[in-house]
């Protein structure tokens, strides 16, 4: 009898456990009222602050309801509650949760019962907005909540991008995951987020910065920063990348001339200059003195020996002998021509080799760039040796471009590298856009991502204008931080944010990225270049091209409803990269570096209504005001022209930049 009573006892008790342990779904609104309390521990640092602000936020988007937000301690406040805990607790660790052996930046996401956790490994200071050395797991769970769960979209900084679907019910499904972002290093370069940070007044050649206002500008920084949040940015492992002799000159030039270059006859060190020359590669000595260096440093993890920039190789017997194929000294000197790739190679083998003896944690930190990006034909890399590899601007949308450079990375791979860095220029194409080379982009880099090799992602600097690149940045963000997502899921992710309008709006990329793909393919690969793009500008994106864009975005405006409001704004956002960029090609054509502004009035004409057109969307988001400007300074004599605009601000050209285009796309006086 008690033997049975004990049973039932057991049973009913495992059966309550299931009850309450089990993952389960958790409503958190229902008939838009809030249904749970999002609950944090008292004192928790600010990015977990920020986490648990930001799904409040974003639940009162979708559903209309505002969940309070409490400190964990306060639940018997909240009778008949479910709650959501975000951030590590004492409630996380009395439901079994713990971070653990997990990877910083990762996160849980487990709903238990009536509850959720959304837990992170965080690490690092608690400015959320570091993007170095703040490392926050659990935010990194919200948006991954949000975002790849409730299907939150982040478009763009700002209030327009970000779109979160309308419903009166949201519910946390079951959920028992754990994961975080792939690479250790997921850096996107935006400038424009220093120059508002550091209250500049100027920008590049003397642009005066919009806004003016310095608490304006730091508020647009700390969206875009947000932006990159929300995407997964961030670091957890910096690596020392960065030429790394530039100071050896100054320091062994006198005592150790040895330590340099051998050079074509009538050249004498330091060449090119102090900061760029190069070693005598193949000597134990600069091998040892290196060695020496680091270890008077404290032998820390990281070994940088980046070569110096530009060229000027030694051309030593014996170093020449380190080349696949032989080259002649003039060749391997200064040609473009030239294969350096094994040299490099056995270059870093030998000081990573005696690296790892002293200190086996430590890894070594070259580059695989210029003469020297190549796979090697002969020499393997040990394992703790790390590379950041620099395609060029081709290489995201020629075919040519993205074959080599697959070719380079992936027998860098096999020729023994396990820690490789990408360091692309992908996003300085095209000037003003619109620029988006999707498929063919997106399907090359999961390539080079696939042997999970590449373990971290720093682009060279965005020209910040998301009406124009938008979709491209998206892309490359998504990637960065997830690899397994196809391409065509994020542009559906993307398209999704124009409501009835996604299919239109899905001709509309297709529209531009088939242009660049024509352009590139027919040869026209100065427009992919990062200072040749700008003056090649205006021949390649004519009043036609426009026109096309144009029409398809006025169809795009015809499918929405009544009630698509935000749909509709999205659109508009989408319609001044097509404005501005008719503008800017305009202006570009009519300047003639051999005639003065003052003698030139319909470039002064188009130049000023161009102005003031990016004046009225210096703090959308859609273009990057002062980048644009300065970058046109490529254009032959069009610095000095806005130099002479700029001088002169008292020209009114009213409100509308459109006021001074006809028609046919033509700038009329």
């Amino acid at each position: 009898m008690h033997s049975a009573l004990r049973s039932v006892l057991t049973i009913a008790t495992t059966a309550l456990l299931l009850r309450t342990s089990l993952p389960a779904a958790v409503p958190l609104t229902q008939n838009g009222q809030p249904q749970a309390v999002i609950l944090a521990r008292p004192g928790a640092p600010g990015y977990v602050l920020l986490a648990a602000q930001e799904l409040q936020e974003h639940i009162q988007r979708m559903s209309g309801a505002l969940l309070p937000l409490a400190t964990v301690g306060s639940e018997a406040s909240y009778p008949g509650s479910r709650f959501v805990y975000v951030g590590a607790s004492a409630a996380t660790t009395a439901a079994g949760i713990s971070t653990a052996g997990l990877t910083l930046e990762h996160y849980i996401l487990r709903t238990i019962g009536q509850n959720a956790y959304i837990v992170g490994r965080d690490g690092g200071d608690d400015a959320w907005f570091d993007l170095t050395d703040c490392q926050p797991g659990t935010l990194f769970g919200v948006y991954h909540l949000l975002g790849d769960i409730l299907g939150v979209r982040w478009l763009w900084p700002g209030e327009s991008g970000t779109f979160a679907p309308a419903s009166p019910n949201v519910t946390i499904p079951d959920l028992n995951l754990t994961t975080g972002p792939a690479m250790v290093q997921r850096k996107y370069r935006t400038p424009r987020i220093g120059t508002y940070l550091s209250g500049a007044a100027t920008y590049g050649f003397g642009v005066p910065v919009l806004p003016t206002n310095a608490t304006r500008k730091q508020e647009l920084a700390y969206e875009e920063i947000r932006w990159l949040r929300r995407m997964r940015m961030g670091t957890r492992k910096s690596p020392a990348f960065g030429h790394s002799f530039t100071q050896w000159w100054s320091q062994y030039g006198a005592s150790h001339p040895e330590y340099f270059a051998e050079l074509l006859p009538g050249r004498t060190q330091p060449h090119p200059a102090p900061d760029r020359v190069k070693l005598h590669d193949s000597s134990p000595a600069v091998w040892q003195q290196r060695i020496d260096d680091w270890a008077a440093s404290g032998a820390g993890n990281n070994v940088n020996i980046c070569p110096n920039d530009s060229r000027s190789f030694c051309v030593c017997s014996t170093c020449l002998a380190w080349d696949r194929p032989s080259q002649a000294p003039e060749i391997v000197f200064s040609s473009s021509e030239a294969r350096l790739s094994d040299r490099l190679a056995r270059f870093y083998s030998e000081i990573a080799t005696r690296v790892a003896a002293i200190n086996p944690n430590a890894l070594v930190h070259g580059y695989a760039y210029d003469v020297y990006r190549y796979a090697p034909l002969e020499v393997n890399v040990p394992g703790n040796v790390a590379l950041a590899y620099v395609p060029g601007a081709t290489s995201a949308m020629t075919l040519d471009g993205i074959a080599s450079t697959e070719a380079d990375v992936l027998g860098w791979i096999a020729h023994g590298c396990q820690h490789m860095f990408l360091r692309p220029n992908w996003m300085l194409s095209a000037h003003a856009g619109p620029c988006w080379p999707t498929r063919r982009l997106g399907e090359h880099f999961k390539r080079l991502l696939a042997p999970g090799s590449i373990k971290g992602f720093d682009s060279d600097s965005s020209c910040g204008s998301y009406s124009a690149f938008g979709l491209y940045y998206y892309l490359v963000c998504r990637l960065i931080a997830d690899p397994a997502l196809s391409v065509y899921a994020i542009l559906d992710e993307y398209c999704s944010a124009f409501g009835s309008a996604a299919g239109k709006v899905r001709d509309y990329f297709t529209y531009w990225e088939h242009f660049l793909y024509n352009q590139a393919d027919a040869g026209n690969t100065a427009i992919i270049g990062w200072a040749s793009g700008v003056p090649a500008y205006s021949g390649t994106y004519r009043d036609t091209a426009f026109d096309g864009a144009l029409q398809i975005l006025a169809a795009s405006h015809a499918t929405l409803g009544p009630g698509e409001t935000a749909a509709r704004e999205r659109l508009d956002f989408l319609k001044v990269a097509c404005l501005h960029g008719r503008l800017t090609a305009q202006a570009i054509a009519l300047v003639d570096p051999a005639v003065p502004i003052a003698s030139n009035p319909k470039a002064a004409r188009a130049m000023r209504s161009l102005l003031d057109f990016r004046n009225q969307h210096a703090e959308s988001f859609a273009i990057w005001r002062e980048w644009m400007i300065d970058r046109e300074s490529f254009v032959p004599g069009m610095e000095a022209y806005w130099t002479h605009v700029l001088s002169t601000p008292d020209f009114s050209g009213g409100s509308n930049g459109n006021a001074f285009i006809e028609s046919a796309g033509q700038v009329v006086m």
